[in-house]
């Protein structure tokens, strides 16, 4: 598939600059990439990352639920938590 060309505006912003200047450390470009190809890395890391954190709260949600139908919110609200800072969930 032959990628479709467009353009999107962004302010220049401090931030903007320092992501832009390490989208080669994190790996999301190769050295040398242009400015276009930066931006559109990072826009593509952030969605893939909400998606990501999407499904860690459908999931919450859904432990949540069945706990609360077995009557085990409270050992399950503990769990979750337990889980959430351990970074597994």
């Amino acid at each position: 598939m032959i990628p479709c060309m467009s353009r999107a505006y962004a302010r220049q912003t401090p931030t903007l600059d320092e992501a832009l200047a390490a989208a080669t450390e994190a790996e999301l470009v190769k050295p040398g990439a242009h400015q276009s190809e930066r931006i559109t890395a990072w826009v593509e890391y952030g969605y893939r990352r909400w998606q990501e954190d999407q499904a860690r709260q459908a999931k919450i949600a859904a432990y949540r639920q069945i706990a609360a139908e077995d009557g085990r919110s409270e050992y399950l609200e503990a769990s979750v938590a337990a889980a959430v800072a351990a970074g597994v969930l």
